[in-house]
């Protein structure tokens, strides 16, 4: 019984970190309860206790795969069992889980149709089926803010792989390509060579 009892406090416990900069100064920073983010095995503690919900509930539809690490999750389906497979997994990790989606992040790949056509399937599905109904707030989030591209037809990615059009693919490359030149000149900059990250 002791180890229940070690996993609670690790994990239900607000604590001090202590971090230690260049010189040697020790800094104090007030946490809260849970795992730091940047931790190795927090990640990995965070996908396994997604993984029965997300397994459960992709087994409810034979037809519909889901790929997905950490807080990214991909489904692949026709479009009513993707919105059905989203409701569920939205409701079943609120419940079980306490987690809840970052909806501005949230993506409809809808490819082969314009934009115009891909929100009229979406508001379809989601106003002809009650189950679907919750995600309205998709529809009227991609109208009111269109550059979060929720509902899109170009292009997505799935865990940092992009998949779309050769344009998405190819400007997405490109961007990311530019991030990273833009770190290189960064680090000419530093001299210190105790500085490990810019």
């Amino acid at each position: 019984m002791a180890f229940p009892r070690y996993l609670n406090a690790m994990r239900s416990t607000a604590c001090t970190n202590r971090y230690f900069d260049h010189c040697g100064d020790t800094h104090h920073v007030q946490g809260t309860t849970g795992g730091q983010q940047v931790d190795g095995m927090e990640m990995t503690v965070y996908s396994l206790s997604q993984h029965p919900i997300n397994g459960r509930t992709l087994e409810r539809y034979p037809r519909a795969r889901g790929v997905g690490f950490a807080d990214d999750l991909t489904i692949y389906a026709a479009l009513q069992t993707s919105l059905k497979v989203l409701v569920e997994l939205r409701q079943r990790l609120g419940e079980d889980a306490k987690l809840r989606y970052n909806m501005d992040k949230m993506k409809i790949y809808i490819p082969g149709v314009s934009r115009e056509r891909a929100r009229e399937l979406v508001l379809q599905h989601i106003t002809q089926d009650p189950s679907p109904a919750s995600l309205r707030e998709l529809y009227d989030q991609d109208l009111a803010k269109p550059e979060l591209d929720i509902i899109n037809v170009t292009g997505m990615t799935c865990e940092g792989v992009p998949m779309g059009t050769p344009a998405f693919v190819t400007e997405f490359v490109r961007s990311k390509a530019q991030n990273i030149v833009h770190d290189v000149h960064k680090l000419r900059i530093v001299s210190d060579p105790k500085i490990h990250a810019v």
